[in-house]
């Protein structure tokens, strides 16, 4: 069942199978091996002889957030470790799946849901998991070992699996885009970061009894990550000055969030958003903006209260979670997360006043957001068959709406059902189903619109595409993303031009070049909303069609008077 998420393809497979960061073959050798002094760590790479690039897996970028550091903003590393690191001890943080998640996917592996539940918690994790992975071609590696000062770009990997699952590493290496980078310029280095996840990184808690917790605090793991780039990519031969972020789902989600950080105005003593990165390829970006917070903390107190052995006083939920051993903690993320609604997660981004003031949607329509940044956003044909339950008729459309568009007045929805997405099966407005209804509005609000809001935003400095390979579902496009020439299933022609658009685009700014046998990728503006569409036949055709997500219903959206 490929791309069930961004995941099943990728994060559920690679949590079950071999580690897939090992694919390809690595020279162990010692004595012909880089070494990388980053000042509190010396890191030696391995080379991958089958991708021509060496690996430097499992470097720290932030002190291990447990104790009083659990729920908080992460620390830089304070102390310093002369041992050299190889980086063998794969890190990855404590996960959650949904139960829905797990019964959906688990018929794919032939076995019952608690089965894959019990192989899939087996896997190693760890809450001291804040590491990323560097990836340098092999001939940047030895102009650097020359002494070279020149610089390649840098590509930062920011993974998905709904704000609660998934890894740096769960989509393989980034052999097929490194080599892509190799074709169309110098190479480029590529980087893949941890950031927390569920409870551990989303919690929003009682205001009352926040102390030094912070909302979002995976949002600020994945910036201090990208200050760690601006600090030691050099060190590795990139270049700081032209870094790309790049992620799916929750990953393309979070970079949407890091582009309108703050509003734009970045407080005393953070770093403007355009000073990390100065282009972004968000694919997917998932973010639901209707989300139940008082329901997700009251399901945290009681599951604190359960794994305590007593009932636990909500002043007091915070002070018993960090003093919760490990297992504990992550008990409790569990609980929370496996009693998820159809399709939700029960954690991610929520507004905070603080990085993240209002909704991603309002603060780019408003004109609130970092405006020194490129955009290369994509999105899939049909990204929400995986979060949609069963809707069969009309009445069953009418009664999921209040859980998808949760705090919304009855005139809303009301207008939701009757004007923007009417009981009209006739195919005209996209649609032949109820459930096919269902599909496009969860697709619409809670993925593709966000593409459409990021493009229009950067009138004249975006691109967006849309991934067409049939069926289209949620995650699809990632094994296109990565491909190493390894995949049956993947159409290789199209794999080359989309990793080709995104070397180009994170080395040149444009996914285009004139003088290049590559279909043509418009720019996306508001006297001209048209979009590449990648594959729609199944092959590797590329084409350009006029936006569908320039629709009143995407503009309803944004405008965020329809939560009041």
């Amino acid at each position: 069942m490929k791309g069930v998420l961004a995941l099943p393809a990728t994060a559920v497979v690679c949590l079950l199978s071999v580690a897939v960061a090992a694919r390809g073959e690595y020279d162990g050798s010692n004595t012909t091996s880089p070494i990388v002094d980053l000042g509190y760590a010396i890191h030696r790479g391995s080379l991958n002889t089958t991708g021509e690039f060496y690996s430097y897996p499992n470097i720290r970028y932030a002190e291990a957030p447990v104790g009083d550091l659990r729920f908080a903003k992460p620390v830089a590393p304070q102390t310093a470790d002369a041992t050299i690191n190889d980086g063998s001890d794969s890190k990855a943080c404590p996960p959650g799946y949904p139960l829905w998640l797990l019964e959906q996917i688990a018929p794919s592996y032939g076995v019952p849901a608690d089965i894959l539940r019990a192989a899939i918690y087996s896997q190693p994790s760890q809450e001291d998991c804040l590491f990323l992975d560097v990836f340098v071609p092999e001939s940047v590696q030895e102009a650097v070992s020359r002494g070279s000062t020149d610089q390649v770009p840098v590509l930062v990997w920011i993974h998905g699996g709904g704000f609660t699952l998934g890894s740096k590493d769960a989509s393989g290496p980034p052999t097929g885009l490194i080599q892509k980078s190799a074709e169309v310029a110098d190479g480029m280095i590529v980087v893949s970061i941890n950031y927390r996840l569920g409870m551990f990184g989303w919690l929003v808690g009682d205001p009352d009894d926040a102390g030094d917790t912070v909302q979002n605090a995976g949002l600020y793991d994945q910036r201090l990550a990208l200050e760690w780039v601006q600090t030691h990519a050099s060190k590795f031969g990139g270049d700081p000055g032209r870094v790309t972020v790049m992620g799916e789902s929750a990953g393309g989600g979070s970079i949407q969030h890091q582009i309108t950080a703050y509003g734009g105005s970045i407080p005393g003593g953070d770093v403007p958003t355009s000073r990390l990165f100065a282009k972004a390829i968000p694919q997917s970006p998932g973010f639901s903006v209707t989300f139940d917070i008082e329901a997700q903390w009251s399901m945290v107190i009681a599951a604190t209260s359960a794994v305590a052995g007593a009932t636990v006083a909500e002043g007091d939920v915070i002070a018993t979670l960090r003093g919760m051993s490990e297992a504990g903690a992550r008990a409790v993320n569990v609980a929370v997360i496996e009693q998820s609604s159809y399709g939700r997660f029960g954690f991610g981004p929520t507004v905070d006043g603080g990085i993240v003031p209002d909704t991603p949607a309002a603060l780019l329509g408003g004109g609130r957001f970092d405006k020194n940044i490129k955009i290369m956003a994509g999105h899939n044909s049909n990204e929400a068959s995986a979060f949609v339950s069963r809707v069969a008729t009309s009445e069953e459309f009418l009664a999921v709406l209040p859980g998808v568009l949760y705090g919304a007045p009855n005139d809303t929805l009301d207008h939701v059902a009757t004007a923007l997405y009417p009981d009209d099966l006739s195919g005209a407005r996209g649609y032949t189903t109820q459930l096919g209804r269902a599909t496009l509005l969860v697709s619409e609000l809670t993925f593709t619109c966000n593409t459409r809001y990021m493009a229009l935003a950067r009138d004249g400095l975006a691109w967006s595409y849309m991934f067409a390979v049939p069926p289209g579902h949620h995650g699809d496009d990632v094994p296109y993303t990565f491909y190493d020439g390894s995949d049956p299933d993947v159409v290789p022609g199209l794999a080359g031009k989309l990793q080709e658009y995104i070397a180009r685009f994170a080395v040149g700014g444009t996914p285009n070049c004139l003088l290049c046998d590559l279909d043509f990728f418009p720019r996306y503006g508001y006297f001209a909303s048209s979009i590449a569409v990648l594959g729609r036949a199944g092959d590797a055709g590329v084409d350009t069609e006029h936006d569908a997500l320039d629709n009143e219903r995407c503009d309803y959206f944004q405008d965020g008077e329809w939560r009041f």
